[in-house]
């Protein structure tokens, strides 16, 4: 009878963590599927972004990027003042190209769908184009 009991017990405790995961998030909260990209052969999408926004901030090898924000105040509000404002819809990526792109740009980009939970999540970029000069 303690047996039954012991697996009843445990197979219900494994279940019941079974969608629990230790490492970072997923895309659930990015907003996914904003552009995508044609294929040099033909006018059909190759893959989809993972996220589309303005860039807020950059460094030698990242960017932080921030979505459903209006344009005018991506340009008149300070850093701090934007991520309030777009909260969560914020991202920083690693990204080794990213001194090919400016404050203010609006940029499309692609990452490894990991996150790590913090805001903004950051994650790392696997490619990121160029939709809108500042």
């Amino acid at each position: 009878m303690r047996i039954l009991q012991a697996t009843v017990i445990l197979f219900l405790l494994f279940s019941s963590l079974s969608g629990c995961s230790s490492g970072g998030n997923d895309l659930k909260s990015l907003s996914r599927n904003k552009v995508s990209e044609p294929s040099s052969l033909s006018n059909e999408p190759i893959d989809t972004a993972d996220v589309e926004g303005y860039i807020i901030d950059k460094t030698e090898d990242s960017l932080t990027i921030v979505w459903n924000v209006q344009q005018k105040d991506i340009t008149t509000k300070t850093k701090k003042e934007i991520l309030t404002i777009a909260k969560p819809n914020a991202l920083t990526v690693s990204y080794s190209n990213a001194s090919n792109f400016n404050i203010y740009d609006k940029v499309a980009i692609w990452t490894t769908g990991r996150y790590e939970e913090s805001y903004p999540s950051q994650g790392v970029a696997t490619k990121v184009i160029l939709l809108q000069s500042k």
